[in-house]
């Protein structure tokens, strides 16, 4: 009887990891069309754009740090608007500048509102991948 107990268990507890692991994976997602990283020296973000319309900041930090926040975002031409703002601070404005040429996303803004395409430290993501799945 106790044989038949734990092996319940470690049944039970192998599904359960499996099923954690697939519902995390990319399989049930939205397909990725656009995504960036931006590193500075304690954070790594990176921006994952979704073909339904949705968009994850994955912050990875210092000492294992790590955190998800999700989002919805439009294009409008190369302009990125966040509707909905996948994360809790202001270092990333709701609006992006998307300029294939130089393979970037710009964050900031000169003093008459255009966006300043000169790659910078901390004023650009790196678009790493631009279509296909994960």
């Amino acid at each position: 009887m106790s044989n038949k107990i734990i092996f319940g268990t470690h049944v039970f507890f192998i599904i359960f990891v499996l099923t954690t692991n697939l519902i995390e994976s990319e399989i049930f997602k939205s397909r990725i069309v656009l995504s960036g990283i931006l590193r500075d020296d304690l954070f790594h973000y990176t921006l994952i754009f979704r073909e339904n319309g949705t968009c994850e900041n994955n912050v990875n930090g210092f000492l294992g740090f790590e955190k998800k926040y999700k989002g919805k975002y439009k294009m409008a031409g190369d302009t990125i608007i966040f509707t909905v703002k996948p994360y809790d601070n202001n270092f990333i404005p709701d609006t992006l500048l998307l300029n294939r040429k130089l393979n970037a996303i710009f964050l900031n803004k000169n003093k008459n509102g255009e966006f300043s395409t000169e790659k910078i430290w901390l004023n650009h993501f790196e678009v790493k991948k631009t279509t296909g799945n994960s």
